[in-house]
């Protein structure tokens, strides 16, 4: 896995006149490769890093992202249709009338070829919510100038941590050993940010111990193991799924 992938990162830095790094709004210094923004700087290209998904999140924490990245730092909801016109310019303007590759590099399910289909105005890359949908390197023209290189989400992490990876939707729930520790963190960061967004959308308020806020929900939606026991497993999975597919917001209403 990872001969693989830094065979691939390599090919996309070389052949990239300009790279991005897609990140998500939910999980930004977790979504970035710092082994892979070095190795950027190292060979001289330009890095612009996109934050999608910022729908999902807080404004005042995304600003404060925004002053630490600078000014190559684009906040991007593909769903909202926000960000994308001023990404198209920025990358137009690295172009100066030539014709240039763009390398697109970031974790599964961050929005690579989300963001792509936006910029082309149709489906050009493949989209799921599924991670690791992209299978493959592929080239989509998106504009006479731009010619953008979609790439499958593989950025590894040395230590695999499982959770990390599920909040950052680089994992599918089923492939989740222990989900309700997933779905305790995603409880417990609702209920410091967005408790009533949590309670609209379960009919639970996530106060208190984040295991019997899964307990009461698997009880609620009558989600029981032979006996009639929550079967806490199947709901973690459910809150892992919402959240990966944002419909869950990590936002004050």
């Amino acid at each position: 896995m990872a001969r693989n992938f830094w065979s691939m990162v390599n090919q996309v830095i070389s052949r990239a006149d300009v790279l991005i790094e897609v990140l998500d709004a939910r999980v930004v210094d977790e979504s970035r490769n710092l082994e892979v923004e070095r190795k950027i700087d190292s060979k001289g290209k330009r890095l612009i890093i996109v934050i999608n998904k910022c729908d999902l999140a807080e404004k005042e924490f995304l600003d404060r992202k925004k002053k630490e990245l600078g000014a190559d730092c684009i906040f991007v909801s593909t769903k909202e249709h926000f960000g994308l016109t001023m990404l198209k310019k920025k990358l137009l303007e690295c172009a100066r009338g030539a014709e240039i590759t763009v390398g697109m590099l970031g974790y599964p399910n961050t929005g690579k070829s989300s963001v792509i289909n936006a910029l082309k105005g149709m489906k050009a890359a493949p989209t799921s919510s599924v991670s690791g949908y992209t299978r493959s390197i592929r080239l989509v023209r998106v504009h006479r100038n731009l010619m953008l290189i979609d790439t499958p989400g593989v950025f590894p992490y040395g230590e695999k941590d499982e959770t990390l990876h599920a909040m950052m939707s680089a994992k599918n729930p089923s492939q989740i050993k222990d989900p309700d520790v997933v779905a305790m963190k995603i409880i417990e960061m609702m209920a410091s940010i967005n408790p009533s967004g949590f309670e609209k959308y379960y009919g639970q308020s996530p106060a208190g111990d984040p295991y019997e806020v899964l307990e009461r929900l698997a009880l609620d939606k009558k989600k029981l193991r032979t006996g009639g026991t929550p079967d806490v497993d199947l709901i973690a999975r459910m809150i892992i799924t919402d959240w990966q597919k944002g419909k869950i917001i990590l936002r004050k209403d």
